[in-house]
């Protein structure tokens, strides 16, 4: 499942006062999230994704995230295993004439089907096992 969504930080919009803008997801695991900045934006457009009060990426919480004709990858995994299923993006502009927009993008998988794979791989290791195969590291 991807989920798409775009914020915008007029000029001048600052850190005490962000833009804030609600992402709303579904019961899942985020396996992929990413921030593209489109050109122009200069490192001056600034975003925080918080999971209710608390701020989720980044980690640091006096931290932000910015660029410019980039996208940053986010390949930590989160669940969302209770409703509401939504972060809050706040995002500030310290540019003094442009507005500034970003999108931000989720992949999603149900928890169900993670905990199904999990299962299987359980069972065919117990059965490599029984068989007195070990598992090959790479």
């Amino acid at each position: 499942m991807l989920f798409e969504y775009e914020i915008s930080a007029p000029a001048n919009t600052t850190q005490a006062a962000p833009v804030e803008e609600l992402i709303k997801l579904t019961h899942g695991r985020i396996v992929h999230a990413e921030i593209f900045f489109p050109d122009n934006s200069a490192g001056q457009l600034h975003i925080a994704i918080n999971d209710a009060i608390h701020q989720v990426w980044p980690l640091n919480t006096e931290g932000y995230i910015r660029g410019n004709n980039s996208a940053v990858i986010i390949e930590r995994h989160y669940d969302l295993k209770q409703a509401p299923y939504e972060f809050t993006a706040k995002a500030w502009n310290t540019d003094d004439f442009y507005d500034h927009a970003a999108i931000i993008r989720f992949v999603m998988v149900p928890i169900e089907t993670l905990l199904e794979e999990e299962q299987d791989r359980t069972w065919l290791r117990r059965i490599a096992e029984r068989l007195g195969w070990k598992e090959r590291r790479r």
